[in-house]
């Protein structure tokens, strides 16, 4: 807990230096109120036992609520003054969670593990009442709580010294108790949060209309309700263990708490009866006893708070730091700008996931010139996809050489290499973004290179009779202003992205997928005649591209089979030949 909150205050010290004073006036601005008050009843109470000299009395009492009510104010305001301070810091965690979320290894994006760990790490800065944001919210308290005992401690002195450490020791052997259900929790934390990741993802299967056919179509309702039930029924088993261990501690907490007020209020009828002091001191004795134990709760449950939002910030910090690390060991690779496309070469290639004993491709070599159209055949699962995340360095964990003009990648900035491909993914995402912006990808936009990317891939007669053109949203889901695309157009824009970058080397895989056979023979047309100066490789089980392609590399259970060019491996009559006949005998039928 201690280093992590040392984190949190050195970090509020570089970002938002003032946030400290602010605490401290914040704090002294609130007990002052509450004292104020105390001593406006006071005086109230002493004039209604005495009533004498009412002029002073009605000075006074104006004095004390002009005071009032002055520090009320300034309470309310520089409560809003370190709530907005507080946010803005919690801001600053989220860019930095956001930024590592974007830049690290890609392969731990698709790491279970990993993914768990961005989970639980963004609970740190989700929302205002806990995470981060929340403990610097419980430090202010704590600042509060502490002047707050001084002054009531104060106070309480008055009446007996052993008085006040009663109540003091009666609160903190309450608190003692609590934290065992707290360390009990800590212990339980990741299988609850196990549950809660399924729960939410089913949820989000359940509500996602990107689901809503294959749900109705296949009868999916009851499948998915069996599984969300198993998980909300370990999840409450989980809580209910929780909370029983709280409740247990909580009585007992109160019980030993009730019995030190009682202790000291029944001493303080004590000294009223000897007339030590008069009936208006006793108000405010009272009420300074009542307010301390809350007091004293308060703050070690704030602490306890702390505490518990230890492991949050502790997963914070270790998920930003491992792949921090990632990110910059290829960062630290020599920069240097890379304008033109290159032979690359790959040697005895071998490449498995993450905790799988299974190589995905194995000792592959093979190489590419410079402005080639090359085909990477093969079928589903053949390793296509996996071999070309690898040429663009999306992946690090692989065994054998990737060379990119006679250098090793790994000797290549990260961000350098990056540079040089114009993707097309399998995957087709569209953000809720105009249709510009998911061009572009990029701001601002460069209007002229929008249109031409569009308009290359056959999509601006469609895109200028929307709403506002290229500045229409995509999505229906978020603005009724905003429109869905088909499969085969939000296909046409990905190229169109890839086309607005410019890359040397363009890999389209499966981009045809989503189209049919004319707009299939019309996209790669028009991609031979617009990239015929840029090196183009395309990852594909759909063979009518490989014609057009000056190399064919046929992939099998992860191993290349064979390579040549279209005529040269339909000669062989192997693979490539029986895969290429089959399906153009269906296209004959």
């Amino acid at each position: 807990m201690k280093i992590n909150l040392i984190y949190l205050l050195k970090q509020a010290w570089h970002q938002k230096k003032m946030i400290y004073p602010l605490f401290v006036l914040d704090s002294v601005v609130k007990v002052a109120r509450n004292i104020l008050s105390l001593l406006f009843f006071r005086l109230i109470i002493g004039q209604i036992l005495v009533n004498k000299y009412p002029n002073v009395f009605m000075f006074k009492a104006a004095c004390y609520f002009i005071a009032v009510i002055v520090a009320c104010y300034l309470a309310e305001y520089l409560d809003g003054l370190v709530y907005s301070e507080v946010m803005g810091l919690r801001n600053t965690f989220l860019s930095k969670f956001t930024d590592v979320c974007m830049t690290m290894s890609y392969e731990n994006t698709e790491n279970s593990e990993n993914l768990n760990k961005m989970k639980l790490a963004f609970q740190a800065v989700s929302n205002n009442s806990s995470g981060i944001e929340g403990v610097y919210h419980k430090l202010g308290d704590v600042i509060t709580n502490l002047v707050s005992l001084i002054a009531y401690g104060f106070i309480i002195s008055k009446i007996s010294i052993f008085a006040c450490l009663a109540l003091m020791i009666g609160g903190i052997a309450g608190v003692i108790l609590v934290l065992q259900a707290e360390k009990y929790e800590d212990s339980i934390r990741e299988k609850e949060m196990y549950n809660k990741r399924h729960i939410a993802e089913l949820i989000n299967i359940m509500t996602d209309y990107n689901y809503g056919k294959d749900i109705r179509i296949y009868d999916a309702k009851r499948i998915l309700f069996q599984k969300i039930g198993k998980y909300k029924a370990s999840y409450v088993k989980i809580r209910k263990k929780v909370e029983f261990k709280y409740c247990l501690y909580r009585c007992l907490q109160s019980l030993i708490q009730i019995i030190s007020v009682v202790g000291t209020i029944v001493f303080l009828i004590f000294s009223i009866k000897n007339k030590k002091y008069g009936v208006e001191s006793f108000i405010v004795f009272y009420q300074s006893i009542i307010m301390i134990n809350p007091t004293i709760k308060s703050m070690f449950e704030n602490i306890i708070d702390i505490n518990k939002q230890n492991l949050v910030v502790n997963n914070f910090r270790l998920f930003l730091y491992s792949n921090k690390i990632e990110s910059n060991e290829t960062e630290n690779a020599k920069t240097e700008k890379i304008l033109k496309a290159e032979d690359i070469t790959i040697k005895n290639l071998s490449f498995k996931y993450n905790n799988s004993e299974n190589y995905v491709l194995n000792d592959i070599t093979f190489s590419i010139k410079a402005g080639q159209k090359v085909a990477i055949v093969g079928e589903n699962g053949s390793g296509k996809t996996t071999l070309v995340n690898n040429i663009m360095k999306l992946y690090n964990d692989y065994e054998g050489d990737i060379f990119y003009g006679g250098r090793n990648i790994i000797d290549i900035n990260r961000a350098e290499y990056f540079d040089l491909f114009s993707p097309m993914f399998q995957e087709n995402i569209e953000m809720a973004f105009s249709v510009e912006e998911n061009v572009a990808c990029d701001s601002p936009v460069n209007s002229q290179k929008v249109d031409d990317a569009i308009s290359i891939i056959g999509l601006k007669n469609k895109i200028t009779k929307l709403p506002n053109g290229v500045k229409t949203n995509l999505k229906k889901e978020f603005t009724t202003e905003s429109v869905d695309f088909s499969g085969g157009e939000i296909q046409k824009l990905m190229f169109a992205r890839a086309y607005y970058k410019n890359a040397p080397i363009y890999i389209l895989d499966e981009p045809t997928s989503n189209l049919d056979p004319i707009a299939e023979k019309n996209f790669y047309e028009s991609v031979c005649e617009k990239l015929s100066d840029k090196t183009v490789i395309y990852v594909t089980h759909r063979l009518l591209s490989t014609k057009m392609c000056d190399k064919i590399i046929c992939l099998d259970k992860g191993k290349v089979v064979e390579i040549g060019s279209h005529q040269e491996l339909i000669n062989k009559n192997g693979y490539y030949s029986k895969m290429f006949n089959l399906q153009a005998s269906y296209y004959r039928k």
